[in-house]
């Protein structure tokens, strides 16, 4: 699989967790790489179901800001059984730990860089659960803070299958951004994240072949370019087979690599009768290349495409991804 589940929380919604506090929200007051990061303060909790776990072996990503001198767990990674296998806070001392289970000190890896206020660090970790063999790796921006190497497993777990931010004592809140789960397999993202920042590209322009009915007349990808997304004005597939093409934003020129890239859609289905699903893919070079048929739901939900690799052959480049479009196809017949 390699990649798993990504997020930079640049949709500006918090409908892509799985489960959120009332207080937890998605703002535009800091962020990372993009213009949007999760925030969640004292007894605001926020968790995300990883597709397709548990996880025996995996590299996580998190970018962490701390506003205030806050120690609390930061991010927790949780089994299938719903025990706090791992978690990563700053302690007293000002340095993070790896912890297992929540918020055990000392933590498997204690910390070297000191973790200021107000400054985004990225913290990452490569971890193999197992009672005999297992493994922790432990980084900061890049580097490596220190590694243990015995027992990681917690009860009966095996494996890690839910990410939580949030904590219930403290002051403050903290703020996330640009999370990366990537397993073990497949040819490509099966290693270090290596800072990754997750970049939102939406709608510029139709690209010749608009065949859904719009809420009203116009360019159709101008209803379906805000953020966050809201139901003011829409696209509607009427019939099985009708496309909808759009060009897209062009990556910052920061942007040398691309590790991944997925297609989202947000929408409804206005009752459970053809078309009800959908096909996510990307024209390239004029050729498209389409997802399975996805359902949709009655009430506003993401449906994703992810695309470890080009489908066209290869990694992905900025050049590739600079010239695809986006397709969407009504289906269900």
């Amino acid at each position: 699989m390699a990649l798993v589940w990504m997020s930079g929380f640049e949709w500006g919604t918090k409908l892509e967790l799985t489960t959120a506090d009332g207080g937890v929200s998605v703002t535009n007051s800091r962020s990372r790489g993009g213009v949007y990061s999760l925030t969640y303060g004292n007894g605001q909790h926020a968790y995300k179901t990883l597709p397709g776990g548990p996880y025996s072996e995996f590299y996580i990503q998190c970018a962490i800001l701390y506003p205030s001198s806050h120690t609390h767990p930061v991010i927790g990674l949780l089994g299938p059984g719903g025990n706090y296998m791992f978690s990563v806070c700053r302690n007293a001392s000002g340095v993070h730990h790896f912890c297992l289970g929540n918020e055990v000190f000392p933590g498997l890896v204690v910390g070297q860089t000191p973790i200021l206020n107000n400054v985004w660090y990225v913290v990452e970790a490569h971890v193999i659960v197992s009672d005999v063999s297992g493994l922790v790796e432990f980084r900061v921006d890049g580097n490596l803070e220190g590694t243990f190497i015995g027992d990681t497993k917690v009860g009966a777990d095996t494996g890690v299958s839910r990410l939580h931010w949030g904590h219930t004592t403290g002051t403050g809140g903290n703020y996330a951004d640009d999370v990366v789960f990537f397993d073990a397999t497949g040819p490509v993202n099966n290693t270090w994240p290596n800072g990754v920042k997750i970049i939102l590209l939406r709608p510029v322009g139709d690209a010749g072949q608009n065949e859904w009915t719009p809420s009203v007349p116009g360019n159709h990808y101008a209803l379906v370019d805000e953020r966050p997304p809201n139901n003011a004005d829409w696209l509607k597939g009427m019939a099985q087979g009708e496309i909808e093409r759009f060009r897209l934003e062009q990556l910052p020129a920061e942007a040398l690599t691309v590790k991944c890239v997925q297609a989202d859609f947000w929408g409804v289905k206005g009752a459970m009768l053809p078309p009800d699903k959908l096909k996510l893919g990307f024209d390239i070079e004029g050729t498209p290349y389409m997802s399975d048929e996805m359902n949709t739901m009655l009430s506003q939900a993401q449906a994703s495409w992810l695309c470890n690799q080009n489908p066209a052959g290869g990694n992905w480049t900025s050049d590739a991804v600079n010239n695809l479009n986006l397709v969407l196809e009504a289906r269900g017949a």
